[in-house]
């Protein structure tokens, strides 16, 4: 609020002073009214004399929003803009999309990828055993394998089933076993087709010197091409 002087003339000098051009219109109790109508010429134009009266207070207390705690309320809360965060919001959303693409994308490829290795494990499966029924081709060949070993023995080192039995011995000597994408037994030899990214120089190396222990060897015919076969030394 402003204090003004209670002597009439210094009221209404100082209040016209303070409006400035602007119209002004001045409430003064009804005892000073007589006072201030005689001071009115002096203030200028643009300058309204009103008795002082209660209907003043309320018609102003009508547009006055009232709030306890404006720090807290909507009226003293400082508005939030939220047009200005649809750009980081619709890039956040696009990220999300984007990843959720991508898993699904890779989810597909790696269930084609290993659909592809089970179909050419059954026509492996089905070339060395044509008269039996394939369910589970990785746990039959691995039963076929077991039976020959306990056997009497008189697998021959240039079989499939000594062959693969002799490289899956090696792969699990590895620390990383590469990842086998095909099988096919041909000409005496078994002919592997491994995923790159899974096979080093290293590795290569260890895995040969491991089948060499067993009188077969392995060479690289093309990049992540394989062939195992038997040295003819007696295993």
């Amino acid at each position: 609020g402003l204090a003004l002087d209670a002597n009439p003339a210094t009221a209404l000098q100082t209040a016209r002073a303070l409006a400035g051009d602007a119209p002004l219109t001045l409430y003064v109790p009804r005892e000073q009214l007589g006072e201030y109508q005689v001071l009115l010429a002096e203030a200028g134009p643009g300058t309204v004399l009103e008795t002082d009266d209660w209907a003043h207070w309320i018609n102003g207390a009508k547009s006055t929003a009232f709030d306890l705690v404006p720090g807290l309320g909507a009226a003293g809360a400082r508005q939030r803009d939220w047009r200005r965060w649809r750009v980081p919001i619709a890039l956040a959303f696009l990220a999300v999309v984007v990843n959720l693409a991508g898993l699904n994308i890779e989810w597909l490829r790696l269930r084609g990828e290993s659909t592809a290795v089970r179909q050419q494990m059954t026509q492996t499966y089905r070339s060395v055993y044509p008269n039996e029924p394939v369910s589970d081709p990785v746990a039959q060949m691995r039963m076929h394998i077991q039976r020959a070993q306990a056997g009497s023995g008189q697998i021959g080192p240039d079989e499939f089933l000594y062959l693969a039995g002799a490289l899956g011995d090696a792969t699990r000597e590895l620390p990383r076993p590469p990842g086998i994408t095909s099988m096919e037994y041909k000409e005496r030899s078994l002919r592997v087709r491994v995923q790159p990214e899974t096979v080093d120089p290293a590795t290569l190396r260890q895995l040969q010197a491991s089948l060499s222990a067993r009188n077969l060897s392995l060479e690289e015919t093309a990049p992540a091409n394989w062939t195992v076969r038997s040295t003819g030394a007696k295993p």
